[in-house]
């Protein structure tokens, strides 16, 4: 009984293989990078707080392939979309730039610096009815001997244009946006703890009040 069934199944499954493979189409899938955007400019200044900055990281599922959600509950990836680097490799880059470049930072690799750290928690398109934009969240905490900072920055940039790449775009623009906007808090907050390694008064020079 058991040489029957072997005899008819084998047979089945090559069929349905055999139609797989014939039916099915190869993923075309395009690939796209959020480092066109506008490098940052050192600040005029002088120098900044010491900064160490430690991890930047993201979930799991926010991987390659490109994500979109409607604002609320729903959320998906594109299977033929994705990114170039994985979308904390990104964050850390407009970081760089945003920390040490346009708002003049120290880096600092002692362990009594003040350590920033960031959970990447959205870098995707936002369709909703109401709203079609670029989204970028990241949860930031920064901490010395004890925490000073722990938010989370959320920034929306509208869509402008029908193409994928206006939606890529948005999202790049918004994640210039939040990056700038962890830099300012940062600062603010080191500022307001002037008894923190490596920061003085001179060296302060917040963005913002």
């Amino acid at each position: 009984m058991n040489r029957m069934w072997l005899v008819a199944f084998l047979p089945a499954a090559v069929a349905a293989g055999c139609a797989l493979t014939s039916k099915g189409k190869l993923l075309e899938v395009s690939w796209y990078t959020l480092e066109l955007i506008q490098p940052g400019t050192a600040n005029p200044q002088s120098a900044g707080p010491v900064l160490r900055l430690g991890y930047v990281h993201s979930g799991a599922d926010l991987g390659q392939r490109i994500a979109w959600g409607d604002g609320a509950y729903r959320m998906g990836f594109y299977e033929e979309r994705r990114w170039t680097e994985r979308p904390a490799q990104f964050v850390t880059t407009a970081l760089h730039r945003a920390l040490f470049e346009a708002h003049a930072f120290r880096r600092a690799s002692q362990v009594t610096a003040p350590q920033l750290d960031i959970e990447v928690v959205s870098l995707q398109e936002l369709r909703s009815p109401r709203a079609h934009a670029g989204r970028v969240a990241l949860h930031v905490r920064l901490s010395g001997e004890r925490e000073l900072l722990d938010t989370t920055i959320v920034r929306d940039e509208p869509v402008r244009g029908g193409r994928f790449e206006d939606v890529v775009a948005a999202i790049s623009h918004a994640l210039d946006d939040a990056t700038n906007e962890v830099a300012e808090r940062v600062e603010a907050a080191l500022c307001a703890s002037p008894g923190v390694d490596g920061v003085t008064g001179a060296s302060c020079h917040p963005s913002s009040p």
